[in-house]
């Protein structure tokens, strides 16, 4: 294999000069909206940094038990997220500090990747099968995370738009159209969630999700249906044994939950501790709209639109633009910058950790013989 090498090295230019194509095609138009969402944000950012400088030294001088309470929060979101990791990885495949880890760098690294979520569900991945989680086992654990704690932020945001609207309709409030258009909304997301629970378990329903995405990988070399029907046999089964009894599912369901509740309490007390004064409910939606806002694509974390779109949302409760503006940057520094650092770190650690066993098992190759 070494001789080959630099025959094989020395090819390679000339096969770079033999490809001819058109270059590839790059959204412009989605590069240039997230460029002026970005500057924008950074335009009324800087516009308004005398004012924000004295919010953020109100934050930081007057409220710091709020904004440790909400760092303490945002950590517990992360421990109930490794603990869902855990339980779908499997509790003898990794420990809880790994599994901890492997959170972070899924969603605290990962959420500030240009690729988001893709590129941290990649680094996650391929920690968990250095780990000898199965390649199967590992996708079906990363995507269910996924899974159950999407359906948990939409249930909770739902839910809350359906109580506002029925606190307005309970005290004869007039309430407008925009009100009743989002607690219809809300019930329609509760009634789609409840529709779609027993998807993941549903053995026609992954059967045929397996025929469709077979016959779309193989549409030059056709397969027969029954051959992509086994394949959705096979996934059936590795998520039953994944997702367990139903107890299990509503662990696994109260976990996502839980994540999500205290990542919405860091929100909340990180706002209020910069002087946003607005009852749960309406924080609640604006954590909502922040988490939907972060899912946009080309956007990292959604930076630049849940700046600009929070303070807009907080300034119908005639919250000041400025109070409202600091409290976003500093739930931005607990949930989005120190978990991104967090997540380096500990993806750093995941792999020091998967090469010193193999270090080691080197060395005792090399000295095992000399001691003979």
């Amino acid at each position: 294999m070494t001789a080959t090498r630099p025959a094989m090295i020395a090819t390679r230019p000339a096969m770079s000069a033999t490809r001819q194509g058109p270059p590839p095609h790059r959204p412009r138009w989605r590069v240039a909206g997230a460029a002026a969402l970005v500057l924008g944000a950074a335009y009324a950012i800087a516009r308004s940094a005398g004012n924000l400088r004295e919010a953020a030294e109100a934050v930081v001088h007057d409220h710091p038990g709020g904004v440790a309470l909400a760092g303490v929060f945002e950590v517990a979101s992360y421990v109930l997220l490794g603990l869902l990791v855990r339980r779908l990885a499997g509790t003898r495949a990794i420990d809880r500090r790994t599994a901890i880890r492997v959170g972070l760098v899924t969603s605290g690294l990962g959420g500030v990747l240009p690729a988001a979520p893709a590129g941290g569900l990649a680094l996650a991945s391929t920690e968990l099968r250095g780990r000898r989680v199965p390649t199967s086992r590992t996708a079906l654990t990363l995507g269910l995370v996924q899974w159950y704690t999407t359906r948990a932020l939409f249930g909770l945001v739902a839910v809350d738009a359906l109580t506002v609207s029925a606190i307005v309709e309970l005290r004869g409030l007039s309430a407008s159209t925009r009100l009743v258009a989002m607690g219809a909304g809300g019930a329609f997301v509760l009634v789609l969630l409840a529709a779609t629970a027993q998807l993941m378990t549903s053995r026609r329903l992954i059967e045929g999700a397996a025929v469709t995405v077979g016959r779309v990988r193989s549409w030059r070399r056709p397969m027969a249906a029954e051959v992509h029907r086994a394949v959705g046999t096979a996934w059936h089964a590795e998520i039953t044994e994944l997702v367990g009894p139903r107890r299990h599912q509503l662990r696994l369901t109260a976990l996502g939950l839980g994540a999500c509740v205290a990542d919405a309490l860091c929100f909340q007390f990180a706002l209020m501790a910069s002087g946003v004064h607005v009852r749960p409910p309406a924080i609640l939606l604006a954590y909502g709209v922040s988490m939907v806002a972060a899912m946009v694509p080309f956007l990292p974390a959604g930076i630049g639109l849940v700046e600009t779109i929070v303070p807009a949302m907080l300034r119908r409760a005639h919250v000041p633009v400025t109070t409202a503006l600091a409290g976003v940057l500093a739930y931005r520094a607990l949930a989005t910058l120190l978990p991104a650092i967090a997540g380096a770190i500990a993806l750093a650690q995941l792999r020091a950790g998967r090469t010193r066993p193999s270090r080691a098992r080197t060395t005792a190759a090399v000295v095992a013989p000399a001691i003979r």
